[in-house]
């Protein structure tokens, strides 16, 4: 996934990327989504301040090889 911090000269521009079922798919901290099991699962990012979010749901519809 992609996140684009506004405004484009903002000071600090790192954010942190978190799994609310990370059963079903995980996130790196680069924004880089791999499933775990069928299901779905809600992606978040932050801002480091914490003034700042968005979310996207995912769909993982097949399990990944073992």
């Amino acid at each position: 996934m992609r996140v684009d911090v506004q405004p484009s000269n903002a000071t600090n521009k790192k954010v942190t990327w978190t799994s609310k079922n990370s059963d079903k798919a995980t996130v790196d901290q680069n924004g880089n989504v791999a499933g775990v099991a069928v299901g779905t699962a809600t992606i978040e990012v932050v801002s480091q301040d914490g003034s700042h979010k968005a979310t996207a749901t995912v769909e993982v519809t097949a399990a990944p090889a073992a």
